[in-house]
């Protein structure tokens, strides 16, 4: 079994701080394995990012989509390749500062029992109420967060039982944005969202990301349509890139993706 990286590895006391300003990503010929004797989870993937950018993600179910994210996160290390930032390999930032400045969104989020304001600001407690109503206004949560009896201060019952998923994913989304990420990765994260919202989401794209990276791993290509670039990801392969309408032009998996979607 490879290594789960702890905050001792790769953090020396003179680890270098990752940039404040704009990032480059770049994932070098990584490939990843869980175990040495095991079939290659990923193999020889290779991508390049830049803040302001959209890049999308997509694939059938175990094409190694959600693999790439633990790998982004260092959840695991990938077994040959590097992924970069700036021109620096990932581990050679501290693990904690470096997961400080990568926010992740899924299908399920935790919400503790409190009131939706303080769910949002649990990463940044001192986000001003401009800085809460435009992450809300960008998650396309305003409209759902007004109708409440107390809005924003109205009470979330433990685990947001008393919200839909679609409710949450979207509180999940505005609380990583309030907590101002470098990179922003939406796995699934807009999954239980209805038609009206996923539009605002996906009308939303570019101005979510102005200043940061975005990631968005996607089961509908409705999501993805106005990425800068999406990959198309087949068992562990980078088979396809470009943007939506080059890839519809190349008539393969993408195109058939999109066919299974609006059948």
């Amino acid at each position: 079994m490879f290594n789960i990286p702890t905050e001792e590895m790769h953090a020396a006391p003179a680890a270098p701080t990752l940039p404040a300003a704009s990032w480059e990503l770049k994932v070098e010929d990584i490939s990843f394995s869980y175990t040495e004797d095991q079939r290659k989870i990923l193999s020889g993937i290779s991508f390049q990012a830049s803040s302001g950018q959209v890049v999308a993600i997509v694939g059938r179910s175990g094409s190694g989509k959600t693999t790439l994210v633990n790998l982004l996160m260092r959840f695991y290390e990938p077994s040959a390749g590097r992924i970069l930032i700036n021109g620096m390999d990932i581990r050679q930032f501290g693990l904690s500062h470096y997961r400080s400045e990568v926010g992740v969104v899924q299908q399920e989020n935790f919400l503790f029992t409190g009131s939706i304001r303080d769910n949002l600001t649990i990463g940044n407690p001192n986000a001003t109420t401009e800085e809460i109503d435009q992450a809300i206004t960008l998650a396309a949560a305003d409209r759902f967060i007004r109708r409440l009896p107390k809005g924003i201060d109205s009470i979330i019952d433990e685990r947001g039982r008393n919200l839909s998923g679609g409710q949450r994913q979207r509180l999940a989304i505005a609380r990583a944005l309030l907590r101002r990420p470098r990179m922003l990765i939406l796995d699934e994260a807009t999954g239980a969202l209805d038609n009206e919202s996923e539009r605002a989401i996906q009308k939303n794209m570019h101005s979510i990301s102005t200043d940061r990276i975005m990631l968005v791993i996607a089961h509908r290509i409705s999501t993805v349509r106005k990425a800068d670039m999406i990959l198309v990801f087949d068992q562990g392969r980078i088979i396809e890139h470009g943007r939506h309408q080059d890839l519809l032009e190349l008539n393969g998996l993408y195109s058939h993706l999109l066919r299974m979607t609006l059948a």
